[in-house]
């Protein structure tokens, strides 16, 4: 973790297009993850940039890594087609133990009897077992409930892609389709996903290429009303077993248990959510001679995402007739990169590529979000079936990034490396004289295993000595954190303004200089490999939610404040056991990291449960 305010998660790089990850579901209990969307049968690669110079060409996002995908593409030759079926089943594991019926009247019976007075009653009112019937309705009828198992079911899951890749000298292709569906392990829990995908490479003529990398999914997601709140229905383990499922008096799921009967939710309630997403990047190469080359691309990340709630007359959010919630969202992502690239290799000896070029990304999002109250029946569950709309929300916001980089690779015998690479980002979130941001790196490599010495030790067959340095930058906040803010209120029909965000024109990226110390090793000709890393990670200019005192008018501002560091040793093994027909392998890897907040300028700052304190990890506990 290189942040406490700001977002800690990697950025997504889906063929060169950076996408969205942010949760687009309800903020308080319903979140989303886009995530989900992402066909991984499409996947030729994925690689992890997390040292400083790997992640430093991304510079203005790459604090917490990089995650680049790539999908498949076509190659030369005869068509080849793939079927694929996959069947599964979800079910949950390593399940707690809950008191049954006996044990859970046991220790109930021996709290109350601690609290009796002289006369045998509790609180003056009534006896031990007289209580019981008050707050645990139904424990005389003998009823012992696992109600453990009542929230999990055991799903399936099946997926089939069919794809076909091939192509020409000229023409090469990629394109498949996918359909998933999987159940989850609580009750009410299934996603559905169509996914389509077209890959084209064409060369156009010995100096000029392009390309188009197009995808087209559909996400169906049917989940439990409320997801993370009380209704949520592994919260049906507070129920005592005493108590039964089904009321025997009307046949029906009970409704006088201690804690809601999430049941009720199962049945008459729905929280449904689809997305089309679409992601397509476009791409032309000019060769301008056999060293120079120049390419663009063009990108983007289109996300509509529709929600659907609905809570029936006996639920605890429908009472007394029925509440529907419809909220729909929509994010354009658009990004741009246009480079030019040297690649030369002379005398046998030197070899050099240079990168330069610019980027920039704009990404907008807009919804509204409606509810209304009163239906004739809970078969009638559209927003135009409803008595009364209660209530109605719009909102719309954006950011963009600007950035020039530039990177060079110097290799001198095919073992001394250099890299040295700088980007400038600027990025809309910040104040004014402060949106601009400068991300350096330089890295040094040694392939100790093409030296003589090396070569005559016989095991040795790949040995790597690597060192890098590097500065990234986070700017994961709120789109309008700097400025001064308002929101637009009504008094008894009257419209007026109010603020809502004090200005902070100083805000500036967050910082983290990164150094890493690495060897990679392979011996008996690669039989057995691995690698060795140690590293230190310094965060300075922290952007922190700073309390304010309340009569300010305000409760927080957001500044550049405070330090954290994270230093630590990764170290991974990989063994090829076998290497004939039967291909046996073995990994492993294990990793510490050590996470300090050195400053905060300031007291202790609260995030919920978790609090922020100098000389302790991120998120501790504070229990006095």
């Amino acid at each position: 973790s290189s942040s406490v305010s700001a977002s800690n998660q990697p950025l997504y790089v889906v063929d060169g297009v950076p996408i969205t990850t942010e949760n687009q579901g309800d903020l308080n209990n319903q979140p989303t993850n886009p995530l989900t969307d992402i066909n991984f049968n499409d996947i030729e690669s994925i690689q992890v940039l997390k040292d400083a110079s790997a992640a430093a060409i991304y510079g203005s996002r790459a604090s917490n890594g990089v995650v680049l995908i790539t999908t498949k593409k076509g190659k030369s030759g005869k068509t080849n087609y793939l079927l694929n079926y996959t069947f599964g089943v979800n079910q949950p594991s390593n399940l707690r133990e809950w008191c049954n019926r006996e044990e859970y009247l046991e220790l109930i019976d021996e709290s109350l009897n601690n609290s009796v007075d002289d006369n045998g009653l509790i609180w003056g009112w009534k006896t031990p077992d007289e209580l019981k019937d008050v707050y645990i309705p139904g424990w005389r009828d003998g009823t012992d409930t696992d109600w453990q198992k009542e929230a999990f079911q055991q799903g399936f899951l099946q997926r089939v892609n069919l794809s076909a890749s091939g192509g020409s000298d000229k023409t090469r292709f990629y394109t498949g389709i996918t359909y998933d569906d999987q159940d989850g392990i609580l009750i009410g829990n299934n996603i559905k996903k169509i996914s389509g995908r077209l890959n084209l490479d064409q060369q156009a003529s010995e100096h000029v290429s392009f390309g188009i990398n197009l995808n087209m999914v559909q996400t169906m997601l049917d989940r439990i009303v409320e997801d993370n709140a009380f209704a949520n229905p592994i919260q049906m383990v507070a129920i005592p077993s005493a108590q039964p499922v089904i009321d025997p008096a009307t046949g029906q799921y009970n409704t006088n248990t201690v804690y809601y009967n999430s049941l009720i939710d199962y049945r008459d309630a729905q929280n449904k959510t689809e997305v089309f997403r679409t992601f397509a990047n476009i791409y032309g190469q000019l060769e301008l001679n056999k060293w120079i080359s120049f390419r663009s691309e063009f990108g983007t990340d289109i996300l509509l995402q529709h929600e659907k709630n609905y809570y029936g007359r006996n639920t605890n959010w429908g009472k007394p007739a029925g509440l529907c919630i419809n909220r729909e969202v929509s994010v354009y992502n658009y990004n741009t990169n246009n480079y030019f690239s040297f690649d030369k290799t002379w005398e046998g000896l030197h070899s050099l590529n240079v990168v330069a070029g610019m980027s920039f990304q704009n990404s907008s999002s807009n919804g509204t979000s409606m509810e209304g109250r009163g239906f004739i029946s809970d078969d009638f569950k559209n927003m135009s079936s409803a008595a009364e709309i209660t209530s109605y929300a719009g909102w719309g916001y954006g950011n963009s990034y600007l950035s020039y980089f530039s990177r060079a690779n110097y290799k001198f015998k095919d073992k001394y490396l250099l890299s040295l690479s700088g980007r400038v980002d600027g990025a809309s979130r910040f104040g004014n004289d402060n949106r601009y941001g400068f991300f350096p790196a330089a890295s040094l490599g040694w392939i100790m295993s093409e030296e003589q010495f090396m070569k005559e030790s016989g095991f040795i067959s790949f040995m790597k000595l690597r060192f890098s340095i590097g500065k990234t930058g986070n700017s994961e906040i709120g789109n309008y954190a700097a400025l001064g803010l308002y929101d637009g209120v009504n008094y008894v029909g009257v419209t007026g303004l109010t603020p809502s965000q004090l200005q902070n024109p100083e805000l500036s990226w967050e910082e983290t200089i990164q150094s890493d110390l690495g060897i990679d090793f392979g011996f008996f000709k690669d039989r057995l490999s691995g690698q060795i890393d140690l590293y230190y990670k310094n965060t300075t200019d922290m952007l922190l939610y700073r309390s304010l005192p309340a009569t300010s008018g305000y409760t927080q501002v957001v500044m550049n404040v405070g330090s954290l560091k994270n230093r630590g040793i990764e170290f991974s093994l990989k063994s090829h056991n076998t290497t004939h027909s039967l291909k046996w392998t073995t990994e492993f890897n294990i990793a510490f990291n050590k996470n300090e907040v050195i400053s905060i300028d300031g007291p202790e700052i609260a995030y919920g449960v978790n609090y922020v304190i100098e000389g302790e990890e991120i998120g501790v506990f504070k229990l006095a």
